[in-house]
């Protein structure tokens, strides 16, 4: 039996079935260009595209000479055996069954420009390749997306987009700043790019790829860290000013405090010779005693700041009150501590002359592993109650606390001052 002996329903039937075969075998010529196929698998794919025009056609013509118009001669694709003709339908079917099969199999494993802009499409990070006159020749969708919100326009043209940020010129909401030789474009929803250009050599052409990283966690570590080393310049620059001073200042705050209890002294003994004056209740021998220690005060005002000068300084000013000044243990020779000490047992000795009418002080010290303490007591009169700390005592308090110390005050059985310090440097 030949073609055209068959019926008007299964030659348009095959007709149909031919056209879409045409669609697939187009489909397979169009991919396996893009793909960039063997030259040898292109010619294939095109025969059998031809050949299963070639059927179509003649399955056509067969149609309208047997039903249409009679009168034609018939073809000679009539005269083909139907049997032969779908056995060729069914090799053009199967070829490009399995042709579209491979084809898609090579597609997800092989590299190729539509999956290559589909994997930058994905990527987080902007990019942008073009010419060196700035006409682009690869543009993925983040860096469209920068653009068009930092702009106002998709890359058109890189060498205009350059001069924009280079110059600041961005949409409202946008900012370009700029650290150390690094350029930086901030979007209006906090994030920040760091822009980056690179020249390149491809295929004896110059090619222009920009690039745009996002730093935003970067760029907030990087600003707190400048703001905290200019915060520590600042730090450093006072500390280097207080370094330099430190030596003055504690020498006019030694100088301030000398003269403090020398005023304190001096103001007691005039305040005693104008009660005494006015016959009020002062002795002739309290008188004199108060002054014989402000004479001593002063003759000693001048002396070296050597501890040894210090104590030795203490024992006379003590001699000249006529109150016995014993030491019990070792004073310690860190100027520091030995200044602290003398400033305790010179406020100890002018309280137990002015106020407890007492003829010894007892300075006892004890060391045990770089700290100290400090206990002085006198054998006058019993304090009435709590120490209350004013002017010479609340210095005091404030030089030892000022040195890392402690000090303390007991009232009975006999009046107590201890103080306890550690040395600086061990």
């Amino acid at each position: 039996m030949t073609v055209s002996h068959l019926p008007l329903w299964v030659l348009a039937a095959g007709g149909t079935f031919c056209v879409l075969l045409t669609v697939l075998y187009a489909f397979l010529l169009v991919k396996t260009f893009e793909v960039r196929q063997k030259q040898g698998a292109f010619v294939f794919y095109l025969l059998f595209f031809f050949l299963n025009l070639t059927m179509l056609q003649g399955i056509g013509d067969t149609c309208n000479c047997v039903y249409f118009n009679p009168a034609l001669e018939d073809g000679w694709f009539a005269c083909l055996p139907a049997a032969a003709v779908a056995a060729a339908l069914a090799v053009l079917t199967a070829v490009g069954i399995l042709s579209a099969v491979k084809l898609y199999g090579s597609l997800s494993t092989e590299l190729t420009p539509a999956s290559l802009m589909e994997g930058l499409d994905m990527l987080p990070d902007g990019i942008c390749y073009s010419t060196a006159s700035g006409v682009p020749l690869l543009v993925n969708s983040k860096m469209q997306s920068i653009c068009i919100e930092a702009f106002g326009t998709a890359v058109l043209d890189t060498d205009l987009l350059e001069k924009r940020f280079n110059s600041g010129e961005v949409a409202a909401g946008c900012a370009v700043t700029g650290i150390n030789d690094s350029r930086f474009l901030h979007l209006g929803d906090g994030s920040v790019w760091n822009i980056v250009r690179n020249d390149l050599m491809i295929k004896r052409m110059q090619v222009r790829e920009i690039i745009a990283y996002e730093v935003t966690e970067e760029y907030e570590k990087s600003r707190r860290l400048e703001q905290r080393t200019q915060h520590l310049a600042e730090v450093n620059r006072q500390l280097h000013e207080y370094s330099s001073n430190l030596d003055e200042i504690i020498r006019e705050r030694e100088i301030l405090s000398a003269k403090i209890h020398l005023h304190d002294d001096v103001g007691r003994s005039l305040l005693a010779l104008r009660a005494y004056i006015a016959q009020q209740n002062i002795s002739r021998e309290q008188l004199v005693a108060l002054w014989k220690f402000t004479v001593a005060v002063l003759r000693r005002e001048a002396v070296s700041d050597n501890h040894g000068d210090r104590m030795e300084a203490l024992r006379e000013a003590a001699k000249a009150v006529d109150v016995s000044l014993n030491f019990d243990g070792e004073i310690p020779a860190e100027p520091e501590l030995n200044r602290v000490i003398a400033l305790a047992v010179r406020e100890c000795l002018t309280n137990t002359v002015k106020h407890a009418d007492g003829s010894e002080l007892t300075v006892k010290t004890r060391e045990k592993d770089g700290a100290y303490t400090v206990e002085i007591t006198n054998d006058g009169r019993q304090p009435d109650g709590a120490i209350t700390e004013r002017g010479g005592l609340r210095n005091l308090r404030r030089a030892v606390e000022m040195n890392g110390g402690e000090m303390e005050t007991e009232f009975e059985p006999r009046f107590l001052l201890r103080l306890k310090l550690r040395e600086k440097y061990e």
